[in-house]
């Protein structure tokens, strides 16, 4: 018998958290926009499941460019303020 296809068990992100499944031991589940894949065990749930390739965070990376800030909020998320003017040649348009 042939196989035609192989389809991998996939969800949006929303999706696997509220239906929190077991996947069977080394099924994989496939995270529609993140990109994101879980490797199940046969016993834990999805959202106690780590991400494949995730692993320890490494040293912190170089400063950014100047006139960005780090958010405090959002670790890893940068902040910077821009000027905004209308474009006169184009309704609707904006030029910073």
């Amino acid at each position: 018998m042939a196989i035609d296809r192989i389809q991998v068990r996939r969800d949006t992100p929303q999706g696997w958290v509220s239906t929190n499944p077991v996947l069977a031991d080394g099924e994989p589940g496939f995270e529609r926009g993140a990109g994101k894949i879980k490797y199940g065990d046969g016993i834990t749930p999805w959202n106690s499941l780590p991400y494949a390739s995730q692993g320890e965070p490494g040293e912190p990376g170089p400063p950014g460019p100047a006139g960005l800030a780090e958010d405090p909020d959002y670790p890893g998320l940068y902040t910077t303020t821009l000027s905004v003017s209308p474009d006169p040649s184009y309704p609707g348009l904006y030029t910073f």
